[in-house]
């Protein structure tokens, strides 16, 4: 177990509310399977960057301690891609996935992001987002394109996971979710992703789509398996939207 406030070094061990890091950055640097990263009140002016997968029951989990329970600083916990109050959006994302896997946030809130609040627009390989979970979290999308994207995914020509995929739950997403894929005529995809107690509103979108399914071209590929459960949608015109898929 691991702890980050903002009265924090990262030159600390991380190991105790005395001894934690000052950036979540720094905690994802460090973490491996299996470890819980607790984070204190406070906004984290930083992209975080996972450079660790979990595994199989073996979630990293990164936890806002809202109630103060675990590091003694109660409140929310902001993820911002803002330098200041007043300023642009400056990191691609608050949360750069990076191709991993079984990773857990909850009870954080993300602000801004020049490409989404969560996203991972370099894949270089066919990614299956597995064991994501995305739990009782804020995003306030940032302004690329008017677009005000919570999500941004690129898959390249995807992949099933063998378990679990993204699972995203209570959870208020303004704005658009952009899952896009690479030509491939031999694949169908299951992405098993889940959405469930969600709450989608319109951000001011150019086009109201709250998941936007986008490939490169027109062809046999496809991607599904997405599930929508009890969710409230508002101000959309299309809840789940396909282009150029056969």
């Amino acid at each position: 177990t691991y702890y980050v406030r903002k009265s924090g070094n990262d030159g600390n061990l991380g190991t105790s509310p005395a001894q934690a890091w000052l950036t979540i950055d720094n905690a994802a640097n460090n973490v491996s399977a299996g470890d819980t990263v607790y984070i204190g009140s406070g906004i984290y002016r930083e992209m975080v960057t996972m450079d660790t997968s979990g595994s199989s029951g073996n979630q990293i989990s990164f936890i806002g301690d809202i109630t103060g329970q675990y590091t003694g600083d109660p409140g929310p916990v902001i993820i911002s891609a803002f330098d200041s109050e007043t300023g642009v959006s400056l990191r691609n994302y608050c949360v750069d996935m990076n191709e991993k896997t079984y990773i857990t946030l909850q009870y954080l809130m993300m602000d801004g992001g020049e490409e989404a609040c969560i996203g991972d627009a370099d894949a270089t390989a066919n990614w299956a987002m597995e064991g994501w979970q995305v739990l009782d979290c804020c995003m306030m999308p940032g302004e690329d394109d008017s677009d005000y994207k919570w999500l941004y995914v690129d898959l390249n020509t995807g992949a099933t996971p063998t378990g679990d995929g993204f699972h995203m739950e209570r959870c208020v997403l303004p704005g658009q979710g952009h899952i896009l894929h690479d030509n491939n005529a031999a694949a169908n995809v299951n992405l098993k992703m889940r959405f469930i107690n969600c709450i989608g509103l319109d951000w001011g979108l150019t086009t109201t789509r709250w998941i936007f399914l986008d490939g490169d071209t027109v062809d046999t590929y496809s991607i599904g398996g997405i599930d929508v459960i009890n969710c409230i949608l508002w101000g959309f015109t299309d809840a789940l939207y396909g282009q150029k898929l056969r």
